[in-house]
C-alpha cells in the first residue's frame, strides 16, 4: 500500500507565500510618490523633453491621479515607475546640456575658422538633443568595435572629446591670430557699448564692423585681416590705433555730454534769508564791512536809516 508523503514544510510556505497578493503601497509611501510624479511632469515640460504628454507618466501635472494610481498598486510597482521615471527625466536633463555645449564648440568652430562639418558640427540644438536622447541609455554607454575588438564607451563623452581635439588642434594652429583679435574685443568692449548708446548722443558709426557692439562681429572683422592683424594698414583707422581712436570718440562724446549738461543746468542761487551780499562777511561788503554798513555810515545822521556820519558844518564865508 503507497503511502502519500505530505509536502515538506519549507515547499509549502514557498507556494502560500506565492499565492499571496502583492503588497499595496502604503498612503504615505503614494503620497511622496504623487508629489513626485507631479513636479516630474512639470519639469517635463519646461525642459521640452519630447515624451508624450498623453501619457499616464507625464499627463498630469495634478498630484491626484497620480496618487490614486499609486493606492492600487503594489509596493514593487511603484517602486519601478518611480525608478524609470527618474531615469527619463535625467535622460534628458543630460542630452539638453549635451545639446548646448555641442552648439557652443560649433560656434567656435565657426568664430575660429576651423571649418569642421557634418552633424557632429551643427548649429542646431534640438537636432543635437534629438540625436542624444536616441542614443543615450542609462549609463550612455555604446558598445562598439574599434580597433578590432569591442570598446564601451561613454558616447556622449566621445562626442564631447572628438569636437574638443578638433578645436584644439585648430587653435594651435592659428593661436597668435585668435590671441591677438580677443584682446581686441576685450579693449574696445566697453567703449562700443558707450557709443552703441543712443542715450549717449555720441552719434558715432564706422563703415566696417570693428567698431559694432556684437563681438562676434568685430573678432569676425580683425580675423579677416589679410596679413597679421597688428600689420595689416586696414587694421588702424585714419591712420590711428583703433583702440585709440575709439576712446578719444569716447572721451570727446562725454565732455560733449558734460558741456550739454553744464548749459542746461539752472544757475546756483544762495538760499533764502542767507545770501551772502547783504551780510556779514558777504562777498559785497569789502573790506570795511557789508554794502548796508557802508552805507549807513555815509549817510547823514538825521536821514531816516542813517546814522553813520553827522553833517559838516558850512565852511566860513569869507
Amino acid at each position: 500500500m503507497r503511502v502519500a508523503i505530505p509536502l515538506s514544510i519549507p515547499i509549502a510556505a514557498a507556494l502560500a507565500f506565492a499565492a499571496m497578493p502583492a503588497l499595496a503601497a502604503s498612503p504615505s509611501r503614494c503620497q511622496a510618490y504623487a508629489a513626485d510624479a507631479a513636479q516630474a511632469a512639470q519639469q517635463v515640460r519646461n525642459l521640452q523633453c519630447g515624451f508624450d504628454l498623453k501619457d499616464d507618466r507625464w499627463a498630469s501635472t495634478d498630484p491626484s491621479p497620480h496618487q490614486r494610481w499609486c493606492l492600487q498598486a503594489s509596493d514593487d510597482d511603484v517602486n519601478e515607475e518611480q525608478k524609470e521615471r527618474d531615469a527619463d527625466v535625467n535622460r534628458c536633463e543630460v542630452c539638453k546640456e549635451y545639446a548646448g555645449g555641442a552648439v557652443a564648440e560649433n560656434h567656435d568652430n565657426i568664430k575660429y575658422h576651423c571649418g569642421f562639418t557634418g552633424d557632429r558640427w551643427s548649429s542646431n540644438e534640438q537636432a543635437h538633443f534629438a540625436w542624444c536622447m536616441a542614443n543615450a541609455s542609462e549609463g550612455h554607454i555604446i558598445i562598439g568595435s574599434f580597433l578590432g575588438g569591442g570598446l564601451r564607451v561613454n558616447i556622449l563623452d566621445w562626442e564631447d572629446d572628438e569636437r574638443a581635439d578638433a578645436l584644439t588642434q585648430c587653435y594651435a594652429e592659428n593661436r597668435a591670430k585668435i590671441d591677438f583679435c580677443e584682446g581686441y574685443i576685450n579693449q574696445t568692449r566697453a567703449d562700443v557699448k558707450y557709443v552703441a548708446n543712443s542715450q549717449n548722443g555720441c552719434n558715432f558709426k564706422y563703415e566696417d564692423g570693428r567698431y559694432l557692439a556684437d563681438d562676434d562681429v568685430r573678432f569676425e572683422w580683425c580675423f579677416n585681416l589679410t596679413s597679421s592683424p597688428g600689420g595689416d594698414p586696414n587694421y588702424k583707422t585714419h591712420g590711428d590705433d583703433p583702440v585709440s581712436f575709439l576712446h578719444e570718440v569716447v572721451t570727446g562724446c562725454q565732455r560733449a555730454a558734460r558741456a550739454r549738461a553744464a548749459l542746461h543746468s539752472p544757475p546756483k542761487r544762495g538760499k533764502a534769508g542767507g545770501g551772502q551780499g547783504f551780510t556779514a562777511g558777504g562777498k559785497s561788503g569789502a573790506r570795511d564791512g557789508t554794502l548796508i554798513d557802508r552805507v549807513k555810515r555815509m549817510t547823514p545822521a538825521d536821514t531816516p536809516g542813517g546814522g553813520g556820519l553827522r553833517p559838516s558844518a558850512p565852511p566860513n564865508p569869507r
